[in-house]
Order: structure tokens, then C-alpha cells, then sequence
């Protein structure tokens, strides 16, 4: 009988232990570098705005998915980022364009009926962590030029960037992070040159 209950509380301690874990968060915002106090912004953009932010329905979630192999996704358990990751995007990519750009996005609030403001629609079609490999982002986005701009209609590119990791969860955010500042900065020199970078189509 004593052996008995000292097996049932070996097997508490472990379940409590198990159940203590404590969560990790994540940001998709990369951290400032002494790098990003020189801006690439080539002219005056003028007002911005993101439009819209869609992610994959999958991977919009609290908790970070990852990729086990072709067609199976697996919710990590206490990894997570600190919102739903179409907002973590949608901040990380607001942070990154203001590096490249030189300025700001501002809110769809202050955008509503400004024909000065030029819209960025960013349609993620796939947001891949797949541990111990790479972490892969493929996106489809708009420049809408202001209706008040001189410059050529508007442009849809598609952009897709790998980089590739060692194991761990912080990895795959960092190489997630370094994604996005890529896709900054093809949509930078897409809207400011008219011209498609590394790992980018225009039409």
C-alpha cells in the first residue's frame, strides 16, 4: 500500500510539473539594430496606410504552428506569440516598412477618404515554420497609389524568401523576423523603382 501511494504522488509531481511549464511569447518585431539607423527610403513616399493584413486561416492563432512535414501542422504547446499572428504581422511589417520608407504607415482611421494616401494590401499565402530547416513566407501584395500621385497605376508583385535555421522554436521567430524585413524591402524598392528584387515577380 505504501509503495502504491508513493508511486500515485511520483506520478503527481510529474503531471503538476508538466502542468507548471511556464508559456513562452514571441514577437514577429524585429529588435532595432545599430544597422537600421541608415534608411534605404530612395524619395519622399508620401502618406501610406496598410489596407489589409490576411494570413493563412491555419496559422492565425495565439499559439505558433509549425510545419512537420507536407500536409501536417502542429500547434506547439507553449510557444506562443504575444497576439494572433495577423496582427503580429501586420505590426512587424508596419515597423520594417517605416525603416525602409523613411516614415510611418498611418492607421486606416486617419487614411478613410484622404486621397493622399497610398494603400498596401499584403496577402500571405504561406507563413512555413518547419523546425531544424527554414522558415518560408510567400506573399502577394498591392500598391495602390493615391489618387492625387502623379506616378504609374498600381503594382501586384508576389514575393517569396526562405531562410534557413538550426533547431529551436527562437530560430524559426528570428528567421520569420528576417523574412519580413525582406519582403520590406521588395515592396520599398517595387513601389519606389517600379523595378522586382531577389525572390520577387511583378506585373
Amino acid at each position: 500500500m505504501i509503495k502504491k501511494l508513493g508511486f500515485i504522488g511520483v506520478m503527481m509531481f510529474w503531471l503538476v510539473g508538466c502542468a507548471s511549464q511556464p508559456n513562452v511569447y514571441y514577437t514577429l518585431t524585429a529588435p532595432a539594430s545599430n544597422e537600421q539607423t541608415k534608411r534605404s527610403a530612395l524619395t519622399s513616399v508620401g502618406l501610406y496606410t496598410i489596407a489589409s493584413v490576411s494570413v493563412p486561416s491555419p496559422v492565425d492563432d495565439t499559439l505558433i504552428i509549425v510545419r512537420q512535414s507536407g500536409d501536417q501542422l502542429m500547434k506547439l504547446a507553449h510557444d506562443r506569440w504575444t497576439a494572433p499572428l495577423g496582427k503580429q504581422f501586420n505590426n512587424a511589417l508596419a515597423v520594417a516598412l517605416t525603416h525602409e520608407l523613411g516614415m510611418p504607415p498611418v492607421s486606416k482611421t486617419q487614411a478613410s477618404g484622404d486621397k493622399r494616401v497610398t494603400s498596401l494590401s499584403i496577402d500571405v499565402q504561406r507563413f512555413d515554420l518547419v523546425p531544424g530547416q527554414y522558415a518560408e513566407l510567400a506573399v502577394v501584395w498591392q500598391v495602390v497609389p493615391a489618387s492625387t500621385s502623379n506616378k504609374a497605376g498600381r503594382l501586384v508583385c508576389y514575393t517569396q524568401v526562405r531562410e534557413m535555421v538550426e533547431p529551436g522554436v527562437a530560430p524559426l521567430v528570428k528567421a520569420q523576423q528576417l523574412n519580413i524585413q525582406k519582403l520590406a524591402q521588395a515592396i520599398s524598392r517595387g513601389w519606389q523603382t517600379g523595378q522586382s528584387g531577389p525572390g520577387t515577380r511583378c506585373q
